[in-house]
């Protein structure tokens, strides 16, 4: 979390402000999904259940974070990042470019290795040559 000891105020209204906006963006739409599809057809869809499963939970800590602290909410919020699936279902054209992406990686793998190896040569050499021999004038 980005939650830490002896925070700096201007983060945690930071934090405070962005989670409120997101929660209320993500509530809107969880409403107009709902009033679009109708409350029957909309709990059909494992995703969409999923989704007010997620957000329902924040909207209670951002009402209830006031009283009583509920920090373990935030949690949930975490499952969101399980959508992505849902994204390359819908999209093949992203899918094939993911896959493009994870063979790619696969080829240039070995020039990687060789081209860190030869920046850490260059380093230890010059390190060698230069080290300690740069003086600052003040």
């Amino acid at each position: 979390s980005i939650d830490h000891f002896n925070q700096p105020e201007m983060v945690a209204d930071f934090i405070f402000y962005s989670n409120t906006v997101l929660t209320v963006i993500f509530m809107a739409e969880l409403m107009l999904k709902i009033y679009a599809y109708g409350p029957t057809y909309f709990f059909q869809n494992p995703m969409n259940t999923f989704d007010c499963f997620i957000i329902v939970p924040s909207l209670f800590e951002l009402i209830f974070s006031q009283t009583i602290t509920i920090s373990s909410f935030r949690a949930f919020r975490l499952f969101q990042i399980f959508q992505l699936p849902r994204v390359r279902q819908f999209y093949s054209s992203f899918a094939k470019l993911l896959r493009l992406v994870g063979s790619t990686i696969f080829n240039v793998l070995p020039f990687a290795l060789v081209l860190m190896g030869f920046t850490f040569m260059f380093t230890i050499v010059g390190l060698h040559l230069f080290g300690g021999k740069q003086t600052i004038n003040q």
